[in-house]
């Protein structure tokens, strides 16, 4: 029986969540776990663990705690995530549901 990369297509995953999160997927962008830093919160610690198991993915692992800490502090200062539908007037995009502009605030 040959071994099954499990870890690797586990880090796979975990890689394509966050990549499906931080770039707003028509699928995603708007919801309430696009939006949300709790759950960015939660699932970094996991992504980071995964990706600290394999020899490759240690430089991955650094940079996912470094995020997980900068969300953490954003979370703590009080920032809120959410998007608007207004065009983009450097592109000259129109105001449609795939072109966003992400603004952070301070509550």
């Amino acid at each position: 029986m040959k071994p099954f990369p499990i870890l690797q297509i586990i880090n796979l995953v975990f890689g394509v969540v966050l990549f499906a999160m931080e770039w707003p997927l028509p699928l995603l962008a708007g919801s309430s776990v696009h939006r949300s830093l709790e759950f960015r919160l939660a699932f970094l610690p996991l992504t980071t663990l995964a990706a600290a198991l394999i020899y490759q993915g240690t430089n991955a692992a650094i940079y996912y705690f470094i995020g997980l800490l900068v969300y953490f502090w954003a979370y703590s200062e009080g920032e809120v995530r959410f998007l608007t539908l207004t065009p983009c007037p450097r592109l000259g995009l129109p105001a449609r549901p795939l072109y966003f502009r992400l603004l952070t605030l301070r509550l």
